[in-house]
């Protein structure tokens, strides 16, 4: 399913606006996480037969070891302050 440009626009705001905000990231990281942030609106607006399974599923496989990288990420300089 395509998303209008707004809403686009709008997402790529927010999550542009989330990166500058947590500086605790590895640049790597915070692209991965704000990529998990625009799969999942993606995902939580598409509905029914317009979801495509095996994209999600290949996203699964591939990119949730990000989640615990991001954990440490912020852990670690939560106990530098």
């Amino acid at each position: 399913m395509e998303m209008d440009d707004e809403t686009e626009a709008r997402i790529v705001e927010k999550v542009e606006y989330i990166g500058e905000a947590v500086t605790v990231l590895s640049t790597e990281t915070a692209e991965a996480m704000q990529e998990a942030a625009q799969f999942r609106n993606v995902l939580a607006h598409t509905y029914g037969h317009d979801i495509d399974d095996e994209r999600v599923y290949q996203h699964l496989q591939d990119d949730l070891h990000w989640f615990p990288t991001f954990l440490r990420e912020v852990r670690e300089t939560l106990d530098d302050q």
